[in-house]
């Protein structure tokens, strides 16, 4: 165990900068105290340094064309705005589309200059037990699903689908298709009452390509 001590953070919420200190247990934080706490245990000082959270952001379209076109990509739409890590999902429309473009998006980011984590994004209909079964086995923990109408949300064979989840579970992000404001409250009003009850995690609304997430 050893403390990371004195450490300016900022704090987006009440814009300004605390000075705390991180208590670190096997690799992890184990919890975060006044800066000035007086104990035996290894420091670490790092008060001459400003530490602030890490942006997440969502890109759909990242190019693929070539290396070179995607590290100034990155460069300008995420590294120069403090954002590291990007979530980028790849699509399918079927179920057997799934191993070919998983591999062809890995490929795509071989040399990516930034962090991701990869999402799959599809229609609702094609949800099942087996398409969940193969993102925990790749280990894509996130799933977008694809809405234009709420209908589908109560035909789906939940009960299986979160079985098929247990116990690495992808986490349900809506994506909805109409562009109509009163649509896409009704199908994310509805879409949180039926994932609620089917205790299916999930977000309950969408986020938004290129915006800031906390992950």
């Amino acid at each position: 165990m050893y403390i990371i001590e004195r450490a300016n953070v900022y704090s987006e919420e009440e814009e300004c900068i605390k000075n705390i200190s991180f208590y670190i247990k096997n690799n992890a934080v184990q919890s975060i105290k006044p800066a000035n706490v007086k104990t035996p245990i290894l420091k670490m000082d790092v008060s001459s340094f400003i530490m602030t959270p890490t942006h997440v952001m969502l890109d759909s379209h990242l190019p693929s064309e070539n290396f070179q076109l995607l590290k100034q990509y990155s460069k300008r739409h995420y590294l120069l705005k403090g954002c590291h890590t990007i979530i980028t999902p790849f699509s399918i429309q079927y179920e057997y589309q799934f191993d070919r473009e998983l591999h062809k998006k890995r490929v795509s980011l071989l040399n990516s200059p930034v962090d991701y984590v990869l999402a799959l994004r599809l229609p609702i209909k094609i949800i099942s037990p087996s398409l969940i079964r193969k993102c925990k086995k790749e280990k894509i923990a996130i799933i977008f699903v694809e809405l234009d109408d709420e209908s589908l949300l109560s035909q789906m064979p939940w009960g299986w689908i979160r079985e098929a989840m247990f116990p690495y579970n992808p986490i349900l992000i809506p994506a909805i298709l109409s562009n109509k404001d009163t649509k896409r409250k009704t199908i994310i009003k509805r879409w949180n009452e039926v994932l609620d009850e089917e205790k299916i995690p999930r977000l309950f609304d969408e986020i938004q390509e290129k915006k800031r997430q906390y992950l």
